[in-house]
């Protein structure tokens, strides 16, 4: 396994001394090493069996991302769509709740997915990435992660680029 970018708040070797805590989930920074006590944990709490996506279903979520967007009125600037799971940057109006936001694209894909598949045994993850991107550099930053620096995608994609993959 090759880690995560998840929000582990401490301090790495390498850190500057301070008197608050680093937040280690930010694009282009290196992964934290595995965790197995997270992997237990988050074995621990799923409710259902995993659900991994193939091709045929990636195509579904990023069309139904593409018309989500389109629907909010929001900017999809990049997406990547895993086995088992899915990375992607937006831009929305205002200030909106980013909880939200999130909820609206996963539950907008499990219809579409359900439509096609049936209900899954299992769903979404409860939680996810909702970082809001304090300035363009932060945005771009984020889109080349989603693009570039993904482990085997099924699917990439940016209005920019068109289909990679």
């Amino acid at each position: 396994m090759r880690g995560s970018v998840t929000s582990v708040r401490n301090f790495r070797p390498a850190d500057p001394p301070s008197e608050f805590r680093f937040e280690h989930d930010i694009p282009g920074t290196p992964w934290e090493d595995e965790m197995r006590g997270l992997n237990i944990h988050a074995a621990g709490a799923m409710t259902g069996l995993p659900i991994y996506v193939d091709l045929e279903k990636a195509e579904i979520v990023w069309a139904q991302f593409l018309e989500t967007a389109k629907y909010r009125n929001n900017v999809l600037r990049a997406v990547a769509i895993m086995v088992n799971h899915l990375r992607f940057a937006i831009q929305v109006p205002g200030d909106p709740d980013s909880t939200r936001v999130l909820g609206d694209y996963k539950a907008y894909s499990s219809r579409a997915l359900n439509r096609r598949f049936g209900m899954p045994s299992s769903e979404w993850t409860e939680k996810g990435s909702k970082r809001k991107f304090s300035d363009d550099a932060a945005l771009a930053a984020a889109i080349y992660y989603v693009l570039y620096k993904q482990p085997k995608p099924l699917l990439v994609w940016s209005p920019e680029t068109g289909r990679i993959k």
